[in-house]
């Protein structure tokens, strides 16, 4: 009975972790439900711990985190970062507990992200589709000072948001859900998988409608890179074959399909951004001189940095690359330690993949290309956002540690 209590109470833990991502990009900016989010994660910790107290093991991959959290202490000592310390702490406690729970429990928490996918997407839908409907139920539900960024990633740019103000956090959930589906589709019946490819072809439209270049190819990378990496290693070569015979074909299709799409389309979608930079202009968006701002920073700091914080107390915005803002706020002694340690734990990864495939359990088989895709994906997109300093991001990385760390008391051992 105790042990039951004990699941259930970090099966609510865990839900109340994944909501905290929903709580953040939902109806708002990055942050502006930090307070909520905080509040959430905290009562998640507590529940995940409260029956497992004499259970908790202090593995590498806590350990690992717990470096992070001290760097983001020591660092924040003097600037406004001491919010993102209380989250990277909370998140740590529930990851410490994610060792007593079985994998199982993990595993449907899939479904929650699907679920949180297909929400947003009809967000994105309605924008696209029925304007008039989401500026007379949506739009004003929005907080005033956050309308804004509505209008000028929509109304502006033609970038679909959908239910919150921002469209990257909008393309965040499309590929959540994209991912979880690709996890769970061999574990279910053959004529429930047609209903994934429908959703899967719905989240891939969302990703386009947002107009996030960065998203759709960074998510074709990680995919394709979670593809190779859970291939044996025998069958590795044919994989590697199929891959380029099949990209050089979409390549070569696209060439030819792109600028008549492009030329016909009525939004600045992702194919149509995909076009502008392909043929002129600034491909980084603005991004060369946000990082030529940190890097001026770093010059002026380069042994202890600005502090955690600083960068986005200053400018209003995070860096658009964690590597170089970690450079920025917390110097060459800071980055030096937390860089090499997000290296680590996507390395741990990598290894929990290969080990698995040598297994014969589907579910830990998914948890495992979860697990991979994540870490691939945080770490590309870090060199162009701010995947670590926004929570809905954070969150979802912070789940893939949970599975992580999950994987010391089974039999496949990250490594063995």
């Amino acid at each position: 009975m105790s042990q039951k209590i004990s699941l259930n109470l970090y099966k609510i833990g865990c839900f109340l972790l994944i909501i905290s991502m929903f709580t953040v990009g939902t109806l708002s900016s990055y942050t502006m439900s930090w307070k909520y989010t905080i509040a959430l994660i905290l009562v998640g910790a507590i529940v995940g711990n409260i029956k497992n107290l004499g259970k908790l093991v202090f593995t590498k991959i806590t350990f690992a985190w717990s470096i992070v959290v001290v760097v983001c202490f020591l660092s924040s000592v003097h600037t406004k970062g001491s919010r993102d310390f209380i989250f990277y702490l909370l998140t740590g406690m529930i990851i410490i507990s994610s060792r007593t729970i079985p994998y199982r429990q993990l595993y449907k928490c899939f479904w929650l992200l699907v679920a949180g996918a297909v929400l947003v997407a009809i967000g994105i839908f309605i924008q696209h589709f029925f304007p008039g409907v989401y500026d007379k139920a949506i739009f004003p539900m929005f907080q005033s000072e956050y309308r804004s960024a509505v209008l000028r990633q929509y109304y502006a740019h033609r970038m679909c948001t959908g239910f919150n103000s921002e469209a990257s956090v909008s393309a965040q959930f499309m590929i959540v859900g994209m991912i979880s589906l690709y996890c769970v589709y061999p574990n279910l019946a053959k004529r429930k998988r047609k209903y994934v490819w429908i959703l899967g072809l719905v989240f891939f439209a969302g990703i386009i409608l947002t107009g996030k270049r960065s998203s759709l190819l960074f998510t074709m990378a990680s995919f394709l890179y979670t593809l190779l990496i859970s291939t044996k290693k025998s069958e590795r070569f044919t994989r590697i074959l199929r891959i380029l015979v099949v990209g050089t074909l979409i390549a070569i299709v696209a060439y030819f399909a792109l600028p008549g799409i492009a030329a016909r389309s009525s939004s600045r979608n992702t194919l149509v951004r995909l076009m502008e930079s392909v043929q002129g202009g600034d491909v980084t968006n603005g991004r060369l001189e946000i990082w030529r701002n940190a890097i001026t920073a770093f010059k002026e700091s380069p042994i202890l940095g600005k502090g955690w914080g600083w960068f986005g107390s200053v400018y209003g915005f995070g860096a658009h690359n964690i590597y170089i803002q970690l450079l920025c706020e917390c110097g060459v002694v800071g980055a030096v330690i937390v860089i090499p340690v997000l290296f680590w734990l996507f390395f741990c990864s990598q290894n929990k993949m290969e080990s698995s495939t040598r297994k014969n359990n589907k579910e830990q088989i998914a948890l495992s290309k979860f697990c991979l895709f994540t870490q691939t994906y945080i770490l590309l997109y870090g060199f162009t956002g701010n995947p670590i300093y926004n929570y809905s991001f954070f969150l979802w990385y912070a789940f893939s540690l949970c599975i992580l760390n999950n994987s010391y008391q089974r039999n496949f051992s990250l490594y063995s």
